[in-house]
């Protein structure tokens, strides 16, 4: 496939979004917060500028901004010029006009922007006939069968007659992308398109914006804090830092030579993945075992599959699969969606019951376990979730979510030897003892999920069970609590089952990877040998889709990737 050639940046008339000294003050309880300063950037048509940042840099607020769509309580100064339209200061019918037709937006969450009640299809076709009033209603609708068909939905005819939750991640993400390209938008604003999504998905929906961008001369304004996805799709870079634009330039200067110290700091927590240089020979120890401080391992499964449902409408959600987690070890647990990964750590928790194989945790059979001696067993384990915010009670002070496992399984300490266990825990992940006493909402993502590890840990348990916990947090953020949680192991021992999606952070935090497809482990090992000489095509395919944040790396793995798809298919065909 060849590359396509972006077009040369116009003049700045010829700017499809143009923002002057934009600023954004919103006013709230405690007094008005300045969440943008003086913002001047601009996108061309066919061009993709990145604006990166961590949470509460203001980079999400600039393209609500673009879009007209700010809260009530916020007010914008300067100027954001959409196709010669300033958003600032236009009244609603204006914007409506605008959005939809000349400039559209991809949202992080496609669960959120899609009507569960109504089919994809006509919620494309309604899209279409709010801004041409004269298109009928067949004509829409075969329109929106259409653009399912150039998002690359399989059976588009069929798939429009089918509501969001009947759709995979990936499919629901291609939706969005539909609507928001249906009008042929001379601007398109992703805002964390990718972020919930398996690194394959990723890579298609990457090469489909850009596919989209290259035929229609569209402009993209990509908001992310992922240095990998901005290396490979973005012409530009723009760096926010407390509501203000610190670096931009070409992707190049910014990723490889960045000139401002807020840019060098954001790069350097940026986890990279390792790979091997052609050549290079496989690690000899891919079969190790890890040293058994304890003998035992803490859980253990063995040829454990689970089937949901029965007869034909039967599920295989996990297939003979068999590993063991060491204390003091960290094992990996990746693969995409639908794989199995967090089926199999629900297993390992107690809370699916498997239809054959066995289960051990802490040396105890869980099929010929008693439900106090389980109930006993569980008090051992810590679970650490990716989201939170659901996993938080919002009605409770930050101390008495930490406590909540201490009442269920010490129910003999007092209330004050319980809040010296929650102060002492708030220490361990390095939060100031005051926090007990705020709601989990006054906490910031990074807060949050130390306030989960610390509930996890209270009763200083044998088991990690982490499911995706960085996910959902910036960069930094995500490198402070992955060293929390190492340090911690290191103090207390325990085994860590790590749940993740995210590779690079993998290799970088276990010792050793299970790879899940499908409900089966394809493959697993030591992280530093299966990681780097992967035995399997799928390893090598879900590598290969890991985008790194160098972006001259990047171009070559993205044409290496695509030549070997292209082959794949050739294949098929054949």
């Amino acid at each position: 496939m060849s590359a396509v050639r972006r077009p040369a940046a116009p003049a700045a008339g010829d700017h499809i979004l143009d923002l002057d000294d934009l600023g954004v003050v919103f006013t709230t309880e405690t007094g008005t917060v300045q969440a943008v300063r003086g913002v001047s950037l601009h996108v061309a048509p066919g061009e993709t500028l990145a604006l990166v940042g961590e949470s509460g840099s203001g980079k999400s607020t600039v393209a609500l901004a673009a879009m007209g769509l700010l809260a009530g309580n916020a007010r914008a100064t300067g100027r954001a010029v959409v196709d010669g339209t300033d958003v600032v200061g236009a009244d609603e019918e204006r914007l409506s006009r605008l959005r939809g037709s000349t400039v559209s937006m991809v949202f992080q969450e496609p669960a959120t922007a899609l009507d569960p009640l109504t089919r994809v299809g006509k919620q494309i076709a309604e899209v279409i006939r709010n801004h041409h009033r004269d298109v009928s209603a067949a004509d829409a609708a075969a329109r929106a069968v259409e653009l399912l068909r150039r998002v690359g939905i399989p059976e588009p005819e069929q798939r429009a007659r089918s509501y969001p939750f009947q759709l995979s991640g990936g499919q629901r993400q291609r939706v969005v992308i539909a609507m928001a390209i249906a009008n042929d938008p001379a601007l398109l604003i992703a805002d964390e398109p990718t972020t919930a999504l398996d690194v394959t998905v990723q890579a298609e929906i990457l090469d489909l914006l850009r596919r989209l961008a290259a035929e229609t001369g569209t402009g993209v304004l990509l908001v992310t804090h992922n240095m990998g996805v901005v290396a490979d799709f973005a012409d530009r870079v723009a760096v926010m830092y407390q509501g203000a634009v610190v670096e931009t330039g070409p992707v190049e200067d910014v990723l490889l030579r960045p000139s401002h110290d807020y840019t060098k700091r954001l790069l350097s927590a940026v986890p990279r993945l390792s790979v091997a240089e052609p050549g290079e020979g496989r690690a000899d120890e891919r079969d190790a075992t890890p040293p058994e401080a304890s003998g035992a391992p803490a859980v253990e499964l063995t040829d454990v599959s689970v089937v949901f449902g029965r007869g034909k409408h039967a599920v295989h959600a996990l297939k003979g699969v068999s590993f063991a987690v060491h204390p003091a070890e960290t094992l990996g647990l990746v693969g995409e969606s639908g794989s199995g990964k967090s089926t199999a750590s629900r297993v390992a928790l107690g809370l699916i019951t498997p239809t054959a194989g066995s289960v051990t945790l802490f040396g105890a059979d869980l099929a010929r376990t008693r439900a106090r001696a389980r109930r006993a067993l569980r008090a051992g384990i810590g679970v650490v979730l990716q989201d939170p915010v659901a996993s938080l009670d919002p009605r409770m002070t930050v101390g008495e979510c930490v406590a909540e496992p201490l009442r269920v399984h010490r129910r003999r300490l007092s209330g004050r030897e319980r809040e010296a266990l929650v102060a002492e825990v708030l220490d361990r992940v390095r939060l100031p003892r005051e926090v007990a006493r705020r709601a989990p909402r006054e906490l910031s993502g990074g807060q949050r999920q130390r306030v989960s590890l610390a509930r996890a840990l209270v009763l200083e348990p044998r088991l990690l069970v982490a499911d995706e916990p960085t996910s959902a947090l910036d960069v930094s953020v995500q490198e402070a609590v992955l060293e929390v949680i190492r340090e911690l192991q290191g103090e207390l021992g325990f085994a860590c089952l790590f749940v993740s999606h995210d590779l690079a952070v993998v290799q970088q935090f276990a010792r050793r990877v299970v790879v899940m497809r499908a409900g089966r482990a394809e493959e697993q090992g030591l992280t530093s040998a299966t990681l780097r000489h992967p035995e399997t095509d799928y390893t090598r395919r879900l590598l290969a889709a890991v985008p790194v944040p160098d972006p001259v790396v990047q171009r070559g793995r993205r044409a290496e990737r695509l030549a070997t798809l292209a082959a794949g298919r050739t294949e098929e065909r054949a």
